[in-house]
C-alpha cells in the first residue's frame, strides 16, 4: 500500500489548479428529480470547478430528456440495457479531469466540487460520500451508520463516485457488459490500483426503493446479490435472480 500511495502521489501532484469536474447522471424516467437536481448542482458548486453535467438517458418515456436539455445539461441517449451501459457512455463523453458519477435521485453536499478536488489533491484519486436517506427511519439510519466503514459490503452507487480520469482510464472504466453490480465492480477495480477514500460528508438520496418494496425485504435482496457476486455467480444469472424479487427499474 505504501508503494502504491507513493506512485499515486507523484501522479496527483501533476494535477493543475484548473482541474475541473464532469458530473455524469444516468437517467430513466426521472423528470421530477432531474428538474431539481441539475439547478441544485449548479447553485451549489463553482463554475470554475464544474465543467459540465452529462445526462445519459436510457430511453425515458417521460420528459426527462427535454427537461435535462432545458436546464442546461449535455444529454446523450443510450439503450435501456442496463445502467452500466449509460455510465460507460457518460465516462466516454465527459471531458473533465475528474469524473463524478451521480444518481438522479441523489443530492451531494453543498460545495461538493471543492470537497472532491481537495480529496484528490490530498492523494485520494477515487472515493465516495457517506449517505443519508430521505425520508429516513431507524432501520435506514442503521444502514447509514455502516457506510463510514471501508468494507466492500457497505459500498453502493447511491453514495456516488468520484474518480480521476487517469485512474478511470487505467482500469478501463465501467464495464458495459454488466447487467447488475456495476458500481461494486468498478470500486473493486479501483481498489486494485489505488486507495479508495470515504469522505466524511453525506449525500442525501431518496429512500423510494425501500418505501416501495419494504426496507428489510430490499436489504435482504442486496445481501443476496452481494453473496452471489462474491461467490462467483455469473453476472447475467445474478441479474435474472434479482428480477424474481423486484423489477430491475425499481432495483436501480
Amino acid at each position: 500500500m505504501l508503494i502504491r500511495k507513493r506512485i499515486w502521489s507523484g501522479r496527483l501532484n501533476r494535477l493543475s489548479e484548473s482541474v475541473r469536474i464532469s458530473v455524469i447522471i444516468p437517467t430513466f424516467n426521472e423528470e421530477e428529480n432531474i428538474r431539481k437536481l441539475i439547478p441544485w448542482l449548479e447553485a451549489n458548486s463553482s463554475p470554475e470547478n464544474l465543467l459540465e453535467i452529462v445526462v445519459v438517458d436510457g430511453g425515458s418515456r417521460d420528459n426527462t430528456v427535454d427537461i435535462a436539455e432545458e436546464v442546461g445539461a449535455q444529454v446523450h441517449r443510450s439503450t435501456k440495457s442496463g445502467r452500466a451501459v449509460q455510465l460507460a457512455l457518460g465516462g466516454k463523453k465527459a471531458k473533465g479531469e475528474i469524473l463524478y458519477f451521480l444518481h438522479a435521485d441523489t443530492f451531494p453536499p453543498p460545495r461538493f466540487d471543492e470537497i472532491i478536488l481537495n480529496a484528490v489533491r490530498k492523494q485520494n484519486p477515487a472515493g465516495c460520500f457517506q449517505i443519508q436517506f430521505d425520508p429516513s427511519s431507524w432501520a435506514l439510519r442503521l444502514f447509514e451508520a455502516f457506510v463510514r466503514f471501508p468494507w466492500m459490503i457497505c459500498r453502493g452507487g447511491d453514495q456516488s463516485l468520484y474518480v480521476t480520469r487517469e485512474l478511470y482510464s487505467r482500469i478501463g472504466g465501467f464495464n458495459p457488459g454488466l447487467k447488475i453490480m456495476e458500481d461494486l465492480e468498478i470500486i473493486r477495480q479501483i481498489r486494485r490500483e489505488s486507495p479508495f477514500h470515504i469522505l466524511s460528508q453525506r449525500v442525501i438520496t431518496s429512500s423510494r426503493k425501500y418505501q416501495n418494496k419494504g426496507t428489510w425485504r430490499l436489504q435482504m435482496l442486496y445481501a443476496w446479490v452481494h453473496f452471489q457476486y462474491w461467490t462467483g455467480v455469473p453476472n447475467e444469472r445474478i441479474f435474472e435472480n434479482s428480477k424474481k424479487w423486484v423489477q430491475k427499474d425499481e432495483y436501480e
